[in-house]
This record gives structure tokens, sequence and C-alpha cells, in this order.
């Protein structure tokens, strides 16, 4: 039976190197899925570090323009506009001077 041994080896092979371009498809597909994975977070990281960088100078000009203001007017009138800001806020909040807020 030499010819059956032939082929049982002759599909063996086959089957063999259908496995291989198998497995070789997986390595690709998962490879690729890692790049991709790879190039998105690092545009992601991109896009955060320049949203966080345009939120940090506008917090930035806004506290130096405070500190600027503060120098400008003083304690006693940064005092009084403080308590002015105070009052606003507990009138459109309706506080009581408990400061518990119940009714």
């Amino acid at each position: 039976m030499p010819q059956a041994d032939d082929y049982a080896a002759s599909q063996s092979t086959k089957k063999q190197k259908r496995n291989m371009k198998a497995f070789g498809y997986c390595v690709f597909v998962m490879l690729a899925g890692v790049f991709i994975h790879y190039v998105g977070f690092r545009k992601l990281e991109e896009f955060h570090r320049s949203f966080m960088d345009n939120k940090d100078q506008v917090i930035t000009k806004i506290y130096n323009e405070s500190k600027e203001r503060a120098r400008a007017n003083g304690l006693k009138k940064q005092q009084e506009i403080l308590r002015q800001k105070h009052a606003e806020f507990v009138e459109k909040y309706k506080l009581k001077k408990g400061g518990g807020g119940e009714d």
C-alpha cells in the first residue's frame, strides 16, 4: 500500500501548509491590530496633550490677570470686591447666613 501512504503523507503536508497559512494570517491580523492601537493611542495622547496645553494657557492667563488686578487694587479693594461677589452669590442661590442651607 505505498500509494495510500504517499497519499496520506501528501494530505498531511497540504494540511500542514494550510495550517501554517492560517497561522500566518492570524499573526498578521494580530500585528496589524497592535499597530493600529499603537498609532491610535499615540494620536489620542497627542490630542490630549494639545487640549491640556490650551487649557493650561487659558488658566495661566486668567491667573496672571487676577494677580495683576490684585496688585493694582490693593487689599482693601480686594476685600470689598470679594464681599460684593459673595453677596451676589448668596442672593443668587438664596443661602442662609447659618450656612446650613436648610429651609
